[in-house]
């Protein structure tokens, strides 16, 4: 009789579990794995331009045209190199707000506010904003010439674009991972900063070696976190440049979007946004293995 009602008090916590995960597990598949399965079906295929309703299994066909083709691997190469500048900005920028905020100052809530400003504007008023400061009869560089800088020619440079881009797009994320850290920072106990203080500690020490190993979880989720948003940038490049000057600005997203929305060739696309996936995976693996706790 025991093993019985273990059973239906077992079921129940099971149909509980249920009730309340089901639908987030519902939305999860139908928005995210099943859109991932399509597209991973679809690279595998071929469909004839004039007649949507035909198509044709070509394997690897679509991943050997990439593979081979040296604008995609350019694209590749601009992907990287603008994760590389964009995601360091982002993480350091936040952990030293979120270490300078919550530290005794006048007025913090405000400064807190004032930081987290740029991420509450969306990103194409961003972007636009930014595009209409940084053109070359914009505010930015009408200030350049006033205190004796030449113009520079920001987005509109292929040598200048990409980092402006970065720039842009560290400017907008900054503000919203300092929360994530400042949460963190917050739930660090107050006595092991008081007894590394009376310890001797300078406020370097302390945080190198106090607040950080403390800060490990919250510093990992912001680093995944951000540099999954940061691969899949597309606004600001689609917006100022569209990929250019002289495919300076084309990374992979960006790429892909345009691969099937201009070039009407979605299956191209599809194979474009697996190796992304793919990717991103790997990335953030390697963060993980770099980064993540070890018992």
């Amino acid at each position: 009789m025991s093993s019985r009602n273990h059973q239906i008090r077992r079921g129940a916590r099971t149909g509980v579990l249920l009730a309340f995960t089901g639908p987030a597990l519902a939305v999860l598949v139908l928005t995210r794995l099943a859109p991932e399965g399509l597209s991973l079906f679809a690279s595998f295929e071929k469909v004839d331009p004039f007649d949507g309703d035909s198509w044709s299994f070509v394997g690897w066909a679509n991943f050997r045209r990439l593979f081979t083709s040296a604008a995609f691997w350019h694209v590749l190469g601009v992907t990287m190199w603008f994760v590389v500048l964009a995601s360091p900005v982002i993480v350091v920028g936040s952990l030293y707000l979120a270490w300078l905020y919550t530290r005794t100052m006048p007025m913090r809530g405000l400064w807190r506010t004032v930081a987290f400003l740029p991420s509450a504007i969306p990103s194409l008023g961003l972007t636009v904003m930014w595009g209409v400061a940084l053109k070359p009869t914009g505010v930015v560089n009408k200030t350049l010439e006033a205190i004796g800088l030449p113009a520079q020619g920001f987005y509109s440079s292929a040598a200048q674009a990409l980092p402006t881009i970065a720039l842009i797009t560290a400017w907008g994320g900054v503000g919203y991972w300092m929360v994530f850290l400042i949460a963190g920072l917050l739930d660090i106990p107050r006595e092991i900063l008081d007894a590394a203080r009376v310890d001797g500690a300078t406020p370097w020490r302390e945080f190198r070696s106090v607040v950080l190993p403390l800060l490990r979880r919250p510093l990992l989720f912001v680093l995944v976190a951000n540099t999954v948003w940061v691969f899949q940038i597309y606004a600001p490049i689609q917006v100022l440049t569209n990929g250019g000057p002289l495919e300076a600005t084309s990374t992979l997203m960006f790429d892909t979007v345009r691969t099937a929305t201009v070039y009407s060739n979605q299956q191209q696309a599809m194979a474009q946004m697996v190796v992304l996936l793919v990717l991103l995976g790997t990335t953030v693996a390697v963060q993980f293995a770099l980064l993540g706790e070890r018992e």
